[in-house]
């Protein structure tokens, strides 16, 4: 008698993909995230709700931030190569975009930061070539649960960490801010003026 397998999460490549999943897909909204890589589907599961949460809570709090800087906030927009855009996007969580260099179709560059909610097992540090491809600046890496940051910078072409210092803040340079977890666990942005969100 054979076993049955069992299989942990892992990635999948589908070689021939069931068409009418892709279609169900589309039809019930679950594709917004999916990610297009040099002509392959990336099928990104749902985020959980603190994925979620942590999203409009970063989306809220960087808005005023972004907005004296001339800058927008949004959620889930594709960033895309410029040849051929529909075959070559990926779509973070959360960027602060420079509207005057975004055209109406989306960005292919411009975008100032891009924030990436870690789910178990994503991609996300597997984008950063991607990324530095299309001059994004910045980089944050956020973890819901625990709340904590990793922040990269782009230099010369690759990203660097920015340094967490003794109190546990690291510095955010695009819109000079400082980040930190707090007991809540919440993560503390901390604007120019002093003036500091717990999200």
């Amino acid at each position: 008698m054979v076993s049955p397998v069992t299989f942990d999460r892992m990635q999948v490549l589908m070689l021939e993909p069931d068409l009418a999943y892709l279609a169900q897909r589309h039809e019930w909204g679950a594709d917004r995230r999916d990610e297009i890589w040099d002509g392959v589907i990336h099928l990104v599961p749902q985020p959980t709700m603190s994925n979620l949460t942590i999203e409009k809570f970063l989306e809220d709090a960087l808005d005023p931030v972004a907005t004296a800087l001339g800058l927008f906030v949004n959620r889930n927009v594709p960033l895309a190569r410029a040849e051929r855009p529909h075959l070559n996007y990926r779509v973070p969580d959360v960027i602060v975009y420079d509207p005057k260099l975004v055209p109406e179709s989306g960005p292919t560059s411009g975008v100032e930061l891009v924030i990436e909610v870690l789910s178990p097992r994503d991609e996300s540090r597997e984008k950063f070539s991607f990324y530095a491809e299309r001059g994004v600046t910045e980089i944050w890496l956020v973890n819901p649960k625990p709340r904590t940051v990793e922040v990269f910078v782009l230099d010369g072409g690759a990203y660097v960490a920015q340094h967490v210092d003794s109190f546990g803040v690291v510095h955010a340079p695009r819109l000079d801010l400082r980040l930190q977890t707090i007991p809540g666990p919440k993560l503390r942005i901390t604007k120019p003026d002093g003036s500091s969100i717990d999200v």
